[in-house]
């Protein structure tokens, strides 16, 4: 299992955004008129499997911060809010797998018929059918309550043979964001419809069946990725396969980002960031590409020096080593990086922004690219900075009134 704790239990990418998404609009709030506290959003779970599985054999869990006392908390059936602990895994009730105990935090569609969602943030939710997950509650190194999420490279890990899918989400005073993610794995369908004030309405996620999907991954990504789908279970986004470090592809972008390396260390790279108010340049020298800020007159400019590391293949699908460190610049510097290495457009920034010109020659990462063209209006979470030039499908509103989670197979 992957030992998390609640700051973490999120992708990478998705805590980024909201690393980088959560001030600013908490900024914007304290200097306009203050939003309302919204109260606790009316969630309904749809069974969508076509009579694969009952209610009864669709369980969620809910887990998250909560927003009041900063503890790892999760969700009952009627959407109360409730502290976790490591008492739980062997608390009345729990679950039981391969001889370790977990807590019983899920609960089935049958049961969730009130459900609402509370206020919390870095939650996940997570769906699984046949029989719920398993989600060890620990106190992580650092003190914090937190728990072992699922993690398929772990051969003994129990959720193996568990075919699950989650969604993620924020929700506090300044609204909800929420997602559905294929960054880690692809489980089964999920979509994803929010209602809000205002006339607001957004869906997202995917409407084919779990089967299409199967044969249209296997038939429409190139031969190195296809080993993603090897099993029945899930299909395993590639940095959690064949190319992570020690594995046949783990070398997949090296020459590529070897060849970018080389020709920004004799041209310079400019980024603009925030909407344009902030710009960058920088150029290689060694193994780092040194920015530096350009004053463009209109009193945003900070100065200073920002430096992103050279990256390897794992760095670049997985969003992390050198794409995830630093100071807020250069995180959000390494996000534009990370996004253009893997839709393969490094090399001509003016095509940063143009989704057309995207993953039209490899190396490239074609996993992701399945996923936008599989999902309701191209948005989709297919690697963990998939939220450069909005191309994500998270799901914004200040004033949510209703969310709608259809489960697929």
């Amino acid at each position: 299992m992957v030992t998390t704790n609640i700051q973490t239990a999120r992708s990478v990418g998705r805590r980024r955004m909201l690393a980088l998404v959560l001030p600013l609009a908490t900024l914007a709030a304290s200097v306009c008129a203050a939003l309302p506290a919204y109260a606790d959003v009316p969630t309904i779970v749809q069974n969508n499997t076509a009579g694969a599985f009952a209610d009864d054999q669709v369980y969620v869990t809910i887990l998250g911060k909560d927003p009041v006392t900063g503890n790892l908390s999760w969700v009952s059936a009627d959407g109360q809010l409730v502290a976790a602990s490591v008492g739980d895994n062997d608390a009345d009730g729990h679950l039981s797998k391969n001889g370790q105990n977990y807590p019983n935090h899920g609960f089935t569609l049958a049961q969730a018929q009130n459900l609402k969602l509370p206020k919390m943030s870095s939650g996940r939710i997570y769906v699984s059918v046949g029989e719920p997950v398993y989600l060890k509650i620990l106190v992580a190194a650092d003190g914090l309550t937190g728990f072992a999420g699922p993690n398929p490279q772990n051969p003994t890990d129990a959720n193996n043979d568990v075919k699950l899918d989650w969604y993620e989400f924020t929700y506090n005073d300044s609204g909800l964001w929420i997602n559905t993610t294929q960054v880690d794995q692809f489980g089964f369908p999920l979509t994803l419809n929010v209602t809000g004030e205002g006339g607001f309405q957004k869906r997202v996620g995917i409407e084919q069946s779990r089967a299409s999907i199967y044969a249209a991954f296997k038939a429409e990504v190139p031969p190195e990725f296809v080993s993603g789908a090897d099993s029945d279970t899930r299909i395993l986004a590639p940095g959690k396969s064949t190319f992570d470090t020690g594995q046949p592809n783990e070398h997949y972008f090296d020459s590529y980002i070897d060849q970018a390396w080389a020709d920004y260390s004799t041209r310079p790279l400019v980024i603009d960031l925030w909407g344009g108010a902030r710009r960058f340049s920088g150029q290689v020298q060694g193994t780092t590409l040194v920015f530096n800020e350009v004053d463009l007159g209109n009193g945003a400019y900070v100065g200073g020096q920002y430096l992103v590391q050279k990256p390897t293949t794992q760095d670049v699908l997985e969003a992390k080593g050198s794409l995830a460190q630093g100071n807020d610049a250069e995180k959000a510097l390494e996000t534009q990086i990370s996004a253009a290495f893997n839709r393969h457009v490094i090399s001509d920034v003016s095509k940063w922004s143009d989704p057309t010109a995207w993953y039209q020659a490899a190396p490239a990462n074609y996993y992701a690219r399945f996923w936008h063209d599989h999902s309701i209006d191209r948005l989709a979470y297919g690697f963990a900075y998939d939220d450069a030039q909005e191309q994500s499908s998270t799901v914004n509103t200040a004033a949510p009134t209703q969310i709608t989670l259809g489960v697929g197979w």
